[in-house]
């Protein structure tokens, strides 16, 4: 039997490149898992076997890649220059709106779409309602 050693450069490539780099020293890749995170989509992220592990060639190895989607941050309360700085880390795109909430102090928002803790892809648009004077 020949046996492989799992490449330990392949976290961070892109899939296309560690598709390439784990075909060339005889392992197949048997399943891709979309996860969120801030790389670029299609990045690896992890690989199992672990990277550095010694497997049988012809093995298969999983590869899990940034999905290109990011957790929206919850900005509801937040100062509206605060939540901008937040969605552009974040690599989203920013519509913003006034509105009045006699409850809520001016230059805050109070509200948010998507919704706090869902995934939405990098570049798109959140949108948030900031609170103006009355």
């Amino acid at each position: 039997m020949l046996y492989f050693l799992i490449p330990d450069n392949l976290v961070g490539m892109s899939l296309i490149d560690a598709r390439s780099a784990l075909t060339s020293v005889g392992l197949l890749v048997s399943q891709t898992i979309a996860s969120p995170s801030d790389q670029p989509q299609g990045t690896v992220l992890d690989v199992m076997p672990a990277v550095g592990s010694v497997t049988e060639a012809g093995s298969s190895v999983i590869l899990t890649i940034a999905s290109g989607e990011v957790t929206v941050p919850n900005l509801i309360g937040i100062e509206a220059i605060q939540a901008k700085t937040l969605l552009i880390q974040a690599g989203f795109l920013i519509k913003e709106f006034y509105d009045y909430d006699s409850a809520q102090p001016a230059g805050v928002v109070i509200r948010q779409a998507p919704e706090a803790s869902t995934t939405q892809t990098i570049g798109k648009s959140v949108t948030i309602t900031i609170n103006k004077q009355p």
